[in-house]
């Protein structure tokens, strides 16, 4: 089954259940980021010349498109047969 397909046969709960996830996986993205940052800071010991990470739309999409994909595979089934 291509992408298409399985999209045009998804169901409404299908859909809030992906896009919940999703937001979850934004939620992770930004966390991950953070501490990514926070990890960079403590090598650098804060150092004035440290180079600064920027947080940009893909810098978190990436992260949170793949956190959701792994969300999906783990948690969707069990959370649409239980809303069903």
């Amino acid at each position: 089954m291509n992408l298409g397909s399985w999209l045009n046969n998804l169901t409404n709960l299908d859909l809030v259940v992906i896009f919940s996830l999703f937001l979850a996986g934004c939620g992770l993205a930004y966390l991950t980021i953070e501490g990514l940052r926070n990890w960079y800071g403590f090598i650098q010991k804060q150092s004035k010349y440290m180079h600064k990470i920027p947080l940009t739309p893909f810098t978190l999409l990436v992260p949170a498109i793949i956190y959701t994909i792994i969300l999906y595979r783990i948690f969707g089934v069990i959370i649409t047969n239980w809303l069903r």
